[in-house]
């Protein structure tokens, strides 16, 4: 067997763990099984395609996006993790609630691979997920460098074969945590691995649940929109920006601002709803672009009644409640696994938030909704 070799970044996100027990076999039938003493539901026969059921928890979001739908597709972990194509898709109904057909029993051989290593026998099977993403049109399918609203990361759907139990796991169709969601050790970020139900035994993954369990789905990569209303200590009036982070740091011309709004009785407000020009990308080639922008006081010294070139800022920048210096972020949706599991490991979110700086010198760490109130502007106490 190859050796799983774990890609690792740093990034914090807290585990759900999920406990369940499953039976594995089919129920009697017949009119001995239909007694007083059998009134329970019966498990599922998980040689029996499954649906897959559950809900995209837009509870963060003031409504989840329009062009939103849902795929079942295949997962081949070992290999980046490569997706295959849709088995199934759907439209969410108002409230977010979903069901998707499982493919037929057992599943394709081009779905099937070495999903753990088991004595004596290697186990095979095949293993699903759900994705959230962005249709191109409403009835598109989803196709590689599709934007992804969310992945189910704690629920996969997996079918495994007869050398299943010899590993404790059950055979045939289930749902599975293999603790994927989040960090691992201190702070570490997996982004693949060659034995996807076996590289956490020892924190007590896989947690094996019915296969028709009903899972949530978090669109963590779904737009966000972010207001701003931030007070000014000392009273100063003029106007607010938020320039590019590369203008100010990096001295790139023609890049546009986030905002430009004016200081009215020493506070101003913002609202940033829009996505930004490409030219802002810090990193457009990585898994995961984004764009900063800097919050800055400033006078309109050309009168020009707004941001321009002949304004000069006066240090003034937004603060949170410790003093440390924030930052406004756009996050596009992520095209890959890798990028949404970049944003699940640094606790981030689509769209605009309001970050902090980590220990580790990355604009990542998001300010918490109730913190956004006490955001201020003090230069006695916090500038550039």
């Amino acid at each position: 067997m190859r050796h799983p070799l774990l890609l690792l970044a740093s990034c914090t996100v807290s585990q759900e763990q999920v406990r369940a027990e499953r039976d594995g076999h089919a129920p009697e039938t017949g009119p001995a099984a239909d007694t007083a003493l059998d009134t329970g539901p019966r498990p599922p026969d998980p040689e029996t395609p499954p649906t897959v059921t559950g809900v995209v928890d837009g509870s963060d979001l003031q409504t989840l996006p329009a062009d939103l739908r849902l795929a079942l597709v295949p997962v081949y972990f070992g290999e980046g993790p490569r997706i295959g194509d849709p088995v199934a898709t759907t439209v969410p109904d108002a409230t977010g609630a979903f069901a998707l057909q499982a493919p037929r029993t057992p599943p394709a051989l081009s779905d099937q691979y070495q999903v753990g290593a088991a004595l004596p026998l290697d186990v095979s099977g095949a293993t699903y997920a759900v994705l959230a993403y962005a249709a191109s049109s409403p009835d598109a399918a989803w196709v590689a460098g599709d934007a992804l609203y969310g992945i189910s990361l704690s629920a996969l759907l997996v079918w495994l074969d007869d050398t299943a139990p010899a590993q404790g796991w059950p055979a045939g169709w289930s749902m599975v945590d293999a603790g994927l969601a989040g960090t691992y050790g201190s702070g570490r970020c997996l982004l693949d691995t060659e034995v996807p139900l076996q590289w956490a035994i020892p924190d007590g993954f896989p947690v094996f649940s019915e296969a028709g369990t009903p899972l949530s789905l978090p669109p963590i990569g779904a737009p966000r929109t972010l207001d701003l209303s931030v007070s000014v200590a000392d009273g100063v009036g003029g106007r607010v920006t938020a320039l590019a982070y590369a203008a100010v740091f990096q001295d790139t011309p023609g890049l546009s601002t986030a905002f430009d709004v004016p200081i009215e009785t020493a506070r101003w407000a913002a609202r940033l709803d829009t996505r930004p020009e490409e030219g802002t990308l810090l990193n457009p080639t990585a898994q995961l672009p984004y764009s900063l922008f800097v919050p800055l006081r400033y006078h309109d010294d050309d009168g020009s009644g707004g941001w321009s070139d002949g304004d000069t800022p006066d240090g003034a920048t937004v603060c949170d409640s410790d003093e440390a210096r924030i930052l406004v972020r756009h996050t596009p949706p992520p095209r890959s696994w890798a990028g949404m599991k970049l944003l699940d490991c640094q606790g981030g979110r689509g769209g605009w938030s309001a970050v902090r700086r980590t220990d580790t010198g990355t604009w990542s760490a998001r300010v918490a909704p109730e913190a956004i109130e006490t955001l201020h502007m003090d230069p006695t106490a916090c500038s550039w």
